[in-house]
């Protein structure tokens, strides 16, 4: 028996997480090494010198989200992650939607 305590808006975007996910965006979760190089070609960043606008910053959010429910250690061990504080409340998704979606262009 799973206990779940995912939001609704939580719940569908961990349902549209898992409809977009392929081989490429996996890839580029697992091999991101968040060393910020990308800081230095965002313009956004270069104007705010806000840390939330660095590409990198943006990617771990998304990727936190991903991985509670489709990383390596969710498929082992499901329970791990889930229940314990550490999923997104409305308030943390629209901040990550204003981040990832407002503040950039994805260029």
């Amino acid at each position: 028996m799973t206990i779940d305590t995912a939001t609704p808006n939580e719940q569908e975007l961990r349902a549209f997480l898992a409809s977009k996910l392929n081989r490429n965006l996996s890839m580029y979760f697992d091999t991101c090494q968040r060393c910020g190089l990308c800081a230095e070609s965002c313009h956004y960043y270069a104007a705010t010198q806000d840390p939330k606008m660095i590409p990198a910053y943006k990617a771990e959010q998304v990727r936190k989200l991903y991985g509670q429910s489709n990383g390596w250690v969710s498929r082992l061990v499901p329970w791990l992650g889930r229940g314990n504080g550490n999923g997104f409340d409305g308030a943390s998704l629209d901040a990550l939607s204003d981040v990832v979606f407002g503040s950039c262009t994805m260029c």
